[in-house]
């Protein structure tokens, strides 16, 4: 048997699809790994500047909080206990982790 690129996906599209069958839920590993992402973070709540709307987010950053140090955006998520956006954002809202990395394209190569 050829063993080629078309099988490959048909065999892992059927795996996926016995293992979601049997009960198989990657729910909690989701959410462990989301914690260990953040888990040195400091949490900051702030408002979103790009429209009038001004919707919570939630910014997570890594850094010391010395003086000349500047803390690195790790990651953004809306704010669930905000009234106006409940947790969600928008596209422009979720732009706003990679905009503040330093390591970031600033011009055309």
């Amino acid at each position: 048997m050829e063993f080629s690129r078309r099988t490959f996906l048909k065999g892992a599209a059927l795996g996926g699809a016995g293992l979601s069958t049997l009960g198989f839920d990657l729910t909690p590993v989701y959410a462990q790994t989301q914690s260990l992402k953040i888990s040195r973070a400091s949490e900051t709540r702030s408002t979103c500047p790009y429209c009038s709307v001004s919707c919570g987010v939630i910014i997570y950053t890594l850094g010391d909080k010395a003086k000349n140090a500047i803390p690195q955006v790790v990651h953004v998520e809306g704010d669930p206990d905000h009234p106006i956006n409940r947790g969600t954002l928008c596209p422009k809202g979720s732009s706003l982790e990679p905009a503040k990395r330093a390591a970031r394209v600033r011009t055309v190569r």
